[in-house]
């Protein structure tokens, strides 16, 4: 079951990262977009990784903040 899921391209990408993973992903789209300010990174962050938690986003902005 665990290769079908792997196969399955309906599922999205990141579904198949963890959550420091898809962080990562994110820090380096915003690092690449440079938002002006924290709503239009959640915004972009959003649009980007719909499906995506919240603390994912959350983690991501606090990485590039450091």
């Amino acid at each position: 079951m665990s290769a079908m899921r792997e196969a399955d391209p309906t599922r999205p990408m990141f579904a198949r990262r963890d959550a420091p993973s898809i962080a990562h992903l994110m820090t380096q789209m915003l690092d690449l977009t440079r938002p002006g300010s924290d709503a239009e990174a959640l915004r972009l962050l959003r649009q980007a990784f719909p499906a995506a938690p919240l603390t994912a986003r959350v983690e991501a902005m606090a990485r590039r903040a450091r």
